[in-house]
């Protein structure tokens, strides 16, 4: 923290002056030793006022901070405990005063709740006196302790207000620690797009920066990535980033981050599967803790400790470590890492074969704490630990309640999923199927885990998984896949030094052994391999990573294709994401030699285009002996499927609005009941008296520039009239710039739309006219302009009034000839009466209103945008052959569509992805929510919102028309629909209404399915 300037004097050739810039020169030098040297020579000089003395305490606290040498900082700052002595101080040393003595108490780790009541002093002050960068140093400073006892939301708010301050005052370092703490309230979170987008943002502040100029903030960058690298299941990244962390700290000499970084590079290790090296490192780790005082450092190595001690056996002392750091974590009320405690005590007794009360008592005790700081990622896994305390006491029922919990947590959307707990929950569902004697589901399920963990770089759960699915096999009479499985489980677990497992694999083995002679092997039918391998793809798809992962595994070990090779191609070139029977340097060479998409290798291997969004694959293979099964059908239908999954996955994580319509109409596939649909330039389509009467009105005014106000519901549309009135207008040729109020930061909307000088502002490193320049002689869209900021209104009115702007640090207005058109959903009138809106400004955009009526209100234009979107999502699709009946029709026109021309073209596209293989889209298809209320609707009747949208557990499989599998590739087809309403409705104890909620159809579909083949539900 810089040292604030004391309005008081110092004499000419100040001794003091000189020793405090010796002492500043060596902080930056990370010189910590001669820092203390120089504040304490600076202390001994006589006749020092308060305000001297006390900056010299605050910078001599900081040097001791820096060493770890916390109890002297406390007693460095003693003199300023009390408020009493505080208040002899001017403003600016004593805002600096209360931060160090804050500052103190975090990292101390003790009496937060006297740390954040001295950053609330320091904040106040700041704020009176107006001191911007001590101000953001408050706020800084509330952000950490808050985090510290585990209100993750009261922290978020701190850092992004610290984040505004700093910014305003120029602060590059500051703003850089403001995104990192951002980073990891995300990750306490569990909110990884969050985390990472705030991490990416504080590598974009330290681009053109020197990492050895600066290595202290690098190195709290690498760690906290590391940690994020590590919950995304990327072991070996996370190792990666947290030596090079390690590095940092090291060289800067900060004894507690050092500290803090061992224990996190422990913990990596552990679950890489380097036991000797994790503890070796975790034990050096809990001795600096515990000489410099980090107590919730030296706590979390404790839980590590007792996690590697519980997996190899060492009960008692596992339990014992965990205990202590459990009580260290109450005190400090740590709640993210003492749920994680929680769920290692609780292993304890599972291990232990102590299922029960007290392995309860610990899960939800973790449940409970995750839920208090909103960790969603702790949530799901204290459930999943939960659900495994009720399988080992047999207990299905509650089982299959949590498990059914966790799934719809996984999937929910716009949250990332999170790989190891996708893994864990693949294998409780394999081995809760294995215990109702389904071995073929819980062999594919624990392939899937087993895919999980190789892809994660997780040895420990790798080495369970294996041996879980050796006893999946072993049951199923598959020996000599058991014994495969046996084989890298031992390896594995042998490494890690995992005794009681070790046994358990040690004893399955020699049973395998002894009766495998009078097994036969059973590998399956074609139909049955190719049911299992479909449905492994399906449930991949939750992870773009492990879905690709998992086609390279299903070809080389189901389909005996060898080697297997995912590119990723870019500016021509192809990068190996995964590969299969070869290594890096294999496939590289195997590149060289590859053409582009669709052509035979020269090795006489295959290679295939996968192409969505932003996804541009090459998928290579050749074929070998036994595989037969592989047809160029049977890849067709695979590829296909990656395809749809790769952009569902997409969609899902971005949890995206789709567009309210588009430019331009693709190649369209052939409708054959509805006639083409009505359409302005602009893609806007139109056939009802209303939308007729709106083009009417737009064309009334397409002589002129007069300003255009656009009204109505969300998802209307309105985008698409402003660009019909830019087009139909004498500025069709020139730009269209669109501005969403609603999206931007308010803090930039002035500096977009107005633009600014160079310098203005932190991060403008280039002049700009802003989007009002961008449209010069055009036309700017104000898309919810409700949401305009009201200090961004005012400039906005003179803008209209005089057509003059003025940038933000510009000294000269300057004239600029860009039409206005608005938009809103809002009420703007009772905008102006709460006083959130100008009324001029109103005024001045309400010259010409274009109202949009909602979809219940033009029922008649519902067939001509199903028509439109039908052919698009068709193109898109590579589908030409689906139709819609008549009375799939009137279900949709009946319907309210509170969500407007979005929410139809949510549903179509839905409709488009699961049809059925005849490409015939029934009443049967569409979304139960709108059948049932359509059902019931009369005119004018309103439909609930609609909900969320999330990923579909299964999506439609695509039927190809090659006819050399075509027999066997409609029996998987029909053998996979009846395996996964079995599984379903066994999963709800036959509960129909249920089921057809799971699966993401209409109850009359369910049924049909049911009759088809012949499912006897069990009430």
């Amino acid at each position: 923290m810089p040292l604030s300037q004391s309005p008081e004097k110092y004499p000419p050739v100040s001794p003091l002056a000189e020793r405090l810039n010796a002492a500043g020169e060596a902080m930056a030098e990370f010189r910590y030793e001669d820092a203390v040297a120089a504040c304490e020579a600076a202390l001994k000089l006589p006749r020092l006022r308060p305000a001297q003395k006390a900056q010299a305490r605050c910078l001599l606290a900081a040097a001791l901070e820096h060493l770890g040498r916390l109890p002297e900082a406390i007693t460095a700052l003693a003199p300023y405990e009390s408020p009493a002595a505080r208040e002899k101080l001017d403003p600016a040393t004593r805002v600096q005063v209360c931060l160090r003595l804050g500052s103190a108490r975090y990292q101390t780790e003790a009496h937060l709740d006297w740390g954040i009541a001295l950053a609330r002093e320091a904040l106040k002050l700041a704020r009176e006196h107006r001191l911007r960068a001590e101000t953001g140093a408050a706020y800084f400073l509330l952000g950490r302790l808050y985090r510290r006892v585990g209100e993750t939301g009261f922290a978020r708010e701190f850092f992004l207000h610290a984040r505004h301050e700093h910014r305003r005052a120029g602060e590059q370092m500051a703003l850089i620690r403001d995104q990192i703490g951002l980073g990891i309230v995300g990750v306490t979170e569990g909110n990884v797009k969050v985390a990472e987008a705030a991490f990416d943002q504080a590598a974009e502040l330290l681009r053109g920066l020197d990492e050895k100029d600066q290595p202290l903030l690098f190195g709290l960058l690498w760690m906290n990535r590391g940690t994020l690298a590590f919950w995304r299941g990327r072991l070996g990244e996370s190792v990666a980033l947290t030596e090079r962390a390690l590095t940092c700290f090291e060289r800067v000499r900060q004894p507690r981050l050092t500290a803090l970084a061992l224990s996190n590079l422990g913990f990596v290790l552990w679950h890489s599967g380097e036991a000797r090296r994790a503890k070796e490192v975790m034990e050096k780790a809990l001795a600096q803790a515990k000489m410099i005082g980090a107590r919730t450092t030296a706590a979390s190595t404790l839980n590590n400790l007792g996690e590697l001690q519980l997996v190899q056996g060492q009960f008692q002392k596992a339990e014992s470590l965990i205990r202590e750091g459990i009580a260290v974590f109450s005190d400090l009320r740590a709640g993210h890492v003492e749920a994680q405690a929680q769920i290692n005590l609780g292993r304890c007794f599972l291990l232990q074969g102590k299922a029960g009360k007290r392995a309860s008592e610990a899960f939800r005790a973790s449940l409970s704490l995750s839920e208090r700081i909103g960790d969603r990622r702790g949530i799901t896994a204290a459930k999943l630990w939960l659900a495994e305390n009720h399988l080992a006491l047999a207990e299905a029922a509650a089982v299959r309640q949590l498990l059914a919990q966790v799934r719809a947590e996984i999937g929910q959307a716009g949250h990332e999923p999170h790989l190891p707990l996708i893994g864990h929950l693949r294998g409780l569902e394999a081995r809760l199927a294995l215990s109702e004697g389904e071995t073929s589901e819980a062999i594919r399920d624990l392939e899937q885990a087993a895919s999980v963990w190789m892809l994660a770089g997780n040895r420990c759960l790798l080495g369970e998984a294996n041996f879980h699915l050796a006893r999946a096999c072993a049951q199923a009479g598959l020996t000599q896949r058991a014994e495969a499985a046996l084989e890298m489980a031992e390896a594995i677990l042998s490494g890690l030094g995992a005794q009681p497992m070790l046994a358990r694999v040690r004893e399955l083995r020699r049973t395998v052994s002894e009766t495998g002679t009078t097994r036969r092997e059973v590998s399956g039918s074609g139909p049955e391999v190719i049911v299992s391998a479909l449905t492994r793809l399906l449930a991949a798809g939750l992870s773009r990573e492990l879905l690709l992962f998992e086609l390279t595994r299903l070809l080389d070990r189901e389909f005996v294709a060898a080697p297997v090779i995912i590119y990723e191609t870019a500016d021509g070139n192809l990068t190996p994401l995964y590969w299969q029977s070869c290594d890096e340097p294999q496939a590289a060479a195997i590149s060289a030699g590859l053409r582009r998409p669709h052509q035979q290798a020269g090795d006489a291997g295959e290679s295939h285009e996968i192409e969505t969004g932003d996804d541009h694959l090459l998928l290579y293979f050749r074929k070998g002996a036994g595989s037969e099964l592989l047809s160029a059908s049977l890849i067709e239908l695979m590829i296909r499927q990656v395809r749809y999954l790769l952009a569902a996955l997409r969609s899902f994580t971005q949890s995206a609005a789709h567009d309210e319509g588009t430019t331009e109409l693709p190649q369209a596939a052939t409708l054959k009941l509805l006639p083409p649909a009505p359409q302005t330039t602009t893609g806007l389509v139109y056939q009802s008296v209303a939308m007729q009467q709106l083009l009417d009105h737009i064309q009334q005014i397409r002589g002129n520039d007069i300003t255009v106000l656009i009204t109505g519901e969300t998802g209307t549309g309105k985008e698409l009239a402003a660009r019909e009135v830019h087009e139909q207008s004498l500025r069709a040729d020139r730009p269209f710039i669109t501005f969403n109020c609603a999206t931007i930061n308010h803090d930039l909307a002035e500096a977009q739309l107005f633009g600014h000088r160079k310098g203005a502002f932190t991060g403008a490193h280039a002049a700009s006219h802003g989007l009002i320049g961008e449209a010069e002689g055009g036309t700017l869209f104000l898309d919810e302009v409700g949401e305009l900021p009201p200090s961004v209104q005012p400039k906005l009115l003179r803008f209209l009034e005089n057509g003059e702007v003025r940038g933000i640090g510009e000294t000269r207005t300057r004239t600029a000839n860009v039409r206005i058109i608005a938009a809103t959903n809002r009420d703007l009138e009772q905008m102006i009466a709460e006083g959130k809106f100008r009324a001029d400004l109103w005024y001045r955009l309400n010259v010409v209103q274009l109202r949009l009526p909602p979809l219940r209100e033009r029922r008649d234009e519902i067939p001509p945008l199903v028509n439109y979107y039908l052919a698009r999502f068709c193109a898109e699709q590579g589908r030409e052959e689906i139709t819609i009946t008549p009375e799939a029709l009137e279900v949709l026109t009946h319907y309210d569509w509170p969500g407007n021309v979005r929410e139809l073209v949510n549903e179509i596209k839905r409709l488009v992805v699961m049809a059925p293989p005849d490409g015939r889209i029934t009443p049967e298809q569409i979304s139960p929510k709108i059948a049932e209320q359509s059902a019931r609707s009369e005119a004018g009747s309103q439909a609930p919102p609609p909900a969320a949208a999330s990923l579909p557990d299964s999506p439609a499989i695509l039927q190809p028309s090659d006819s050399g599998l075509q027999v066997t590739l409609a029996q998987a087809v029909a053998e996979l629909e009846r395996q996964m309403v079995s599984r379903v409705l066994t999963r709800h104890k036959g509960n129909k209404t249920r089921a057809a909620r799971e699966l993401g159809i209409s109850i009359p579909t369910l049924r049909a399915i049911i009759d088809r083949h012949g499912i006897t539900p069990t009430e």
